[in-house]
């Protein structure tokens, strides 16, 4: 663990306790909130399947087309489109510096993040 914390909504932070119990007696030598039943880490290859797999599943289109790290794309200027602070999304998504937040933010302006209704589709 790196021990940086990273703020979630509360729902997700519900499920992963569940998670965390359901699992608490398992082997986990690496302290891994989620890995291989033979406590290996799972390869990154699996974990886009695994994201595609949930795309799909929310029925959102084009699911092999998207990536896990589309997420940050979407969530800050989401997030400034709501007027929140610059210094709280910088924490929300982990980023280390704040131009890391304008790089993010700036990949759609707030009058071209409205129009794309893929983009509401994830809200």
């Amino acid at each position: 663990m790196t021990g940086h914390k990273v703020l979630i909504v509360p729902v997700l932070a519900q499920v992963m306790q569940q998670h965390i119990k359901a699992t608490s007696k398992q082997p986990n030598p690496y302290n891994l909130l989620f890995h291989k039943v033979d406590v290996s880490v799972i390869d990154p290859k699996q974990n886009v399947a695994n994201f595609r797999t949930l795309i799909k599943l929310a029925h959102i289109p084009n699911s092999e087309s998207h990536s896990s790290h589309e997420t940050r794309y979407s969530v800050v200027p989401l997030l400034a489109s709501m007027g929140v602070d610059a210094q709280l999304i910088k924490e929300i998504v982990g980023h280390s510096s704040d131009a890391l937040v304008e790089h993010y933010n700036h990949t759609y302006d707030s009058e071209s993040f409205k129009a794309r209704p893929w983009m509401r589709a994830w809200v």
